[in-house]
C-alpha cells in the first residue's frame, strides 16, 4: 500500500524549523528534483520531456533541475544515463547533479576497488553498470575471486577508466554531496537530524536511513531525497522522498516545488529491470 501523504503541522513546532506546508521557493523560480534513475535511460528521457512540456504549459521566469543521485547499477543503460546527463549539462540546462551511494561505488571501481567493497558492489547491481560499458564474464572473474590480488584489481580499474573515458569520469568526480534552495535541502539519502545542516557527515548524505526516515519533527529545512524506495512519493513534515523504484518496475518521479506548493511528475517504468 502506498504511504499516506502528510503535510500536517506539529503542535510543538520550533520557530527555527520549517514544515513541508510552510516551506517556500523564492518567487519566479520552479525546482524539479528527480529521483533515483539506476540505468533507466528511456524513462529519464521521458521524464525530461514531461518537464519540458510542463515548462511550456506553465511558463516561469527561471527553473532549476536537481538530480538526486544513483544514476547507475541495476538498470540496463547506466553508461547511457551518464552520457545523457553530460549532454544535459553541456547544453547549459540549469542543473545540479548530486552523488548517490551507487555512483560512489562506481567511482571506487574506476579508481581502485577495495576487496572489502566487492561483495556489495556485485550484490547491489554493479555488474549491470560494468556490462553497460561492454565488460563481460572474463572481466568479472577477478571481482568474483575470494581473495583477488591487488595488482589484478588495479589492472581492472585501469581498464575500466580507459573504457569510461575522461568525460564520464569528470562528471562523476564533480558530483556534489548536497545543494540548497531557499527552505529546501537536497541530498541523495538524508541527514542526521541531530546535527546542523552545516555539519553533516558526507557518508550520511549518501547512505543515511535511520534515524532520519523515522524522525517525527520538522527541521530547519525540508530535506528532498531519494535512496529509500517507496511505491509512491512521500511528503512528510521534514522530508520529501522521490525514489519510487523505477528500476523495480514502478516509476521515475520528480517533485515540482514552486512557492509553497508541491506536485509530482511521474513516468512509469517500461518493465521490471531488477
Amino acid at each position: 500500500m502506498a504511504p499516506a501523504l502528510c503535510t500536517s503541522l506539529l503542535s510543538m513546532t520550533d520557530k527555527s524549523t520549517v514544515t513541508r506546508s510552510k516551506a517556500q521557493i523564492k518567487k519566479n523560480l520552479r525546482v524539479y528534483a528527480i529521483g533515483d534513475i539506476h540505468g533507466c535511460l528511456d524513462e529519464l528521457k521521458s521524464l525530461l520531456g514531461l518537464i519540458e512540456r510542463d515548462l511550456k504549459k506553465n511558463p516561469i521566469k527561471s527553473h532549476r533541475l536537481i538530480f538526486l543521485g544513483d544514476y547507475v547499477d541495476r538498470g540496463p543503460q547506466c553508461k547511457g544515463v551518464i552520457k545523457h546527463l553530460i549532454k544535459v549539462k553541456r547544453e547549459g540546462a540549469p542543473a545540479t547533479f548530486l552523488l548517490g551511494n551507487h555512483d560512489q561505488r562506481l567511482i571506487s571501481a574506476h579508481t581502485e576497488i577495495e576487496p572489502r567493497m566487492l561483495p556489495g558492489f556485485i550484490k547491489f547491481g554493479g555488474l549491470k553498470t560494468l556490462a553497460s560499458y561492454g565488460l563481460g564474464d572474463d572481466d568479472f572473474k577477478v571481482l568474483r575471486k575470494d581473495d583477488p590480488k591487488p595488482k589484478d584489481l588495479k589492472k581492472f580499474s585501469k581498464k575500466l577508466r580507459g573504457i569510461m573515458g575522461e568525460a564520464q569520469i569528470k562528471f562523476l568526480d564533480e558530483l556534489q554531496l548536497h545543494t540548497q534552495q531557499d527552505d529546501y535541502f537536497f541530498c541523495h539519502a538524508g541527514v542526521d537530524p541531530e546535527r546542523k545542516f552545516t555539519d553533516q557527515d558526507p557518508h550520511d548524505l549518501v547512505w543515511m536511513r535511520e534515524p532520519f526516515l523515522s524522525w517525527k519533527k520538522p527541521l530547519k529545512k525540508v530535506v528532498v531525497h531519494g535512496h529509500t524506495v517507496r511505491d509512491a512519493p512521500e511528503s512528510l513534515p521534514h522530508r520529501i522522498n522521490v525514489d519510487t523504484g523505477c528500476v523495480y518496475g514502478e516509476a521515475l518521479t520528480a517533485v515540482v516545488l514552486e512557492g509553497t506548493k508541491q506536485r509530482f511528475l511521474q513516468v512509469p517504468a517500461a518493465r521490471h529491470y531488477w
